[in-house]
């Protein structure tokens, strides 16, 4: 997968996602790639508190009624954690 500058190349892409029927939570159990070689890893979890006791708000669209809950990406030996906000 090649993307226009923005991402460098992606490859062997592997995702793992489901739909939770009561409150429209799409699971994002595991999305795996390499990027430029190395493996990164993309899951959520439906809220987060950070260690200084901030609680993250989850990535809704709610004119579809969908809850990305908190995305975290992984890369070898470094992680991070990041929300979006509108």
């Amino acid at each position: 997968m090649a993307f226009d500058g923005v991402v460098p190349p992606i490859t062997n892409l592997k995702v793992d996602v489901k739909l939770s029927e009561n409150d429209n939570f799409i699971h994002i159990r595991n999305i795996e790639a390499l990027v430029q070689g190395r493996r990164a890893r993309i899951y959520n979890q439906p809220s987060v508190t950070t260690t200084d006791g901030q609680v993250l708000e989850p990535w809704f669209f709610e004119d579809v009624g969908l809850n990305l809950g908190v995305l975290s990406l992984k890369r070898r030996k470094t992680a991070f954690r990041c929300t979006f906000r509108e």
